[in-house]
């Protein structure tokens, strides 16, 4: 399927008042975008009561990660665009471009046949891990009707918005870092929504860790770290958390991650059978806290007309 881009940006001519702009972002949220047929993302323009102007950006995570995301929209302040090698809209016949995709999808076959074994490795890894735990049974997997998979689901948000300078002196304050003081609120923050784990009291987190070098075209260039974090004493020292994470990323670099060949499976399996294969997916005994830190951005990324941006989320 071709996708031929998002339609022209969004540009609304009403002011809105500023405290309906949350309101205003889960709408953005939930317009359509679909990373096969198109449009993969989609941008929107509100201006506000106060006089500040809104812009959104909402993209498909099969297309680029958050870092990656950061990177292209620097390079398009900057100017500076990318080959990604794909051919033009309409430059190929059908009988040609079908040709073109039967080749690239037999030198993909090998990498297929291997994410298989590695999906067959790791179920068996996974059943051998919950027949000799100790730990309370892994709840099942929520039942979906058939006709509510398509359920828009609005998620809470919170948006906070913290001087850098006072966050980086209060990691400092605490033996810790900009990125470990943010892994220390989210477990904080897990502990107060009952994300303890019932066999020793710690919050697991699990952490994106980017892989992604300068000519780095992928979409997901990530890896996943899990640290499990005692949040008992993370108001007053960080130090733990430091050694905690560092210690997970030592392992995460040593080990290959056998997980990262399943990404092979989602273009040629069925839909139906993508589904099937969540649905079936045991819920994640810790009940693990998602922290994702991007770090400290180019400026650059805060001039999407030509000025600074008060507010970048």
């Amino acid at each position: 399927m071709e996708d031929r881009g998002a339609s022209d940006i969004d540009v609304v001519q009403h002011a809105r008042p500023r405290s309906e702009f949350s309101d205003w972002v889960d709408a953005r949220s939930q317009m359509r975008i679909d990373p096969e047929a198109g449009p993969g993302w989609h941008i929107g323009v509100q201006p506000l009561d106060d006089g500040t102007t809104a812009i959104s950006l909402v993209l498909s995570h099969n297309l680029i990660d958050g870092l990656g995301l950061a990177l292209v929209i620097v390079e398009a302040a900057l100017g500076k665009t990318r080959d990604l090698g794909y051919p033009l809209p309409q430059s190929r016949t059908r009988l040609r471009a079908l040709g073109q995709d039967a080749r690239q999808t037999a030198r993909d076959v090998p990498q297929v046949a291997k994410a298989l074994v590695a999906a067959v490795k790791l179920g068996r890894k996974q059943a051998r891990d919950r027949s000799q735990s100790d730990r309370v049974p892994a709840p099942r997997p929520v039942a979906v009707e058939p006709d509510k998979a398509d359920e828009v689901v609005l998620v809470p948000a919170l948006t906070i918005y913290v001087s850098l300078d006072a966050w980086d002196a209060r990691a400092n304050a605490l033996a810790g870092a900009s990125h470990t003081l943010a892994a220390a609120f989210a477990a904080r923050f897990g502990e107060r929504i009952g994300r303890r784990r019932a066999d020793g009291g710690t919050v697991t987190l699990q952490i994106p860790i980017s892989e992604r070098t300068e000519d780095d075209t992928r979409a997901m260039a990530l890896s996943y770290a899990r640290v499990s974090i005692d949040p008992t004493s993370l108001t007053t020292d960080l130090r733990d958390v430091r050694s905690a994470i560092k210690k997970t990323l030592t392992v995460l670099r040593e080990t290959p991650d056998e997980s990262k060949q399943l990404l092979w499976l989602p273009s040629f399996a069925p839909k139906r059978t993508l589904q099937r294969m969540v649905a079936r997916m045991p819920a994640d005994p810790d009940q693990s806290v998602f922290c994702s830190y991007l770090g400290d951005l180019s400026s650059m990324i805060g001039y999407p007309a030509g000025t600074l941006a008060d507010f970048q989320n």
